[in-house]
């Protein structure tokens, strides 16, 4: 696993927006977790528009 401090940098340096589920692990395979990660989705891909290289 990388550490949080360098996927925070990378995230401020790219202007990416970064998410964390607290107490998530690294493979998604709870209802908990599944519920988190599908609402994700919802909200950061619902109605978007995909330019072509992105598909």
């Amino acid at each position: 696993m990388i550490d949080y401090r360098v996927v925070e940098n990378f995230s401020k340096r790219f202007h990416c927006t970064m998410t964390v589920m607290t107490h998530g692990e690294h493979w998604f395979h709870t209802e908990q977790q599944m519920n988190f990660l599908g609402l994700w989705i919802s909200n950061n891909f619902q109605n978007r528009k995909v330019s072509r290289l992105e598909r």
